[in-house]
């Protein structure tokens, strides 16, 4: 049974371990991490930007390091939130990488994850938000914030349907029962 309290934010990295680390202080300021388990993927770095992602997260914090064989054999020994960091041998690639973290998060019975860039920066708390929306609606699988750029900009994914959108999903996904729909919260 997944535990619905406890919620892993999976952040990647690679060879960007001052930007990373600047994105978990951000986090620690702006929201709740009592709620957080945080899951940062270290996708092969480099071996200096290992050494100071490792020393940044220990200035924040105890945090547990594994390795990737590590995934399948890692219990969390007591019911308290932990910060872990996954160091993997090789860069695996964006997807790859956070599947790896979203590995782990489902291991520790987490039954929702949140997938964030360590190059975002977060004015107001949106866990609870983005919490509050997937348990309202029961067909979602996969939610996300309106995100704006540094001028203001919105950035997608967005509302703006496409010909696509009007013509050829109708055509060859409604009529299999299937409905798509836009919106932000």
């Amino acid at each position: 049974m997944r535990d619905e309290t406890k919620i892993a934010m999976v952040v990647l990295n690679w060879n960007r371990a001052d930007l990373t680390i600047s994105f978990l202080h951000n986090i620690l300021e702006v929201e709740d991490t009592n709620k957080l388990l945080t899951i940062l993927v270290d996708n092969g770095s480099e071996a200096s930007e290992k050494q100071r992602l490792l020393e940044g997260v220990e200035s924040i914090g105890k945090f547990t390091v594994l390795g990737e064989n590590d995934i399948n054999t890692y219990r969390n020994s007591d019911d308290g939130i932990k910060n872990i960091l996954l160091s993997l041998d090789n860069n695996y690639g964006y997807a790859k990488g956070n599947n790896f973290g979203l590995k782990l998060a489902f291991e520790l019975g987490c039954k929702y994850a949140v997938i964030s860039n360590n190059d975002v920066m977060l004015e107001i708390p949106v866990i609870d938000q983005l919490l509050q929306c997937i348990k309202m609606s029961e067909n979602a699988a996969v939610i996300g914030p309106k995100i704006l750029g540094i001028h203001n900009e919105q950035q997608g994914p967005y509302e703006r349907l496409t010909l696509y959108d009007y013509f050829f999903y109708p055509v060859f996904f409604l009529s299999h029962g299937w409905s798509i729909r836009y919106g932000e919260w």
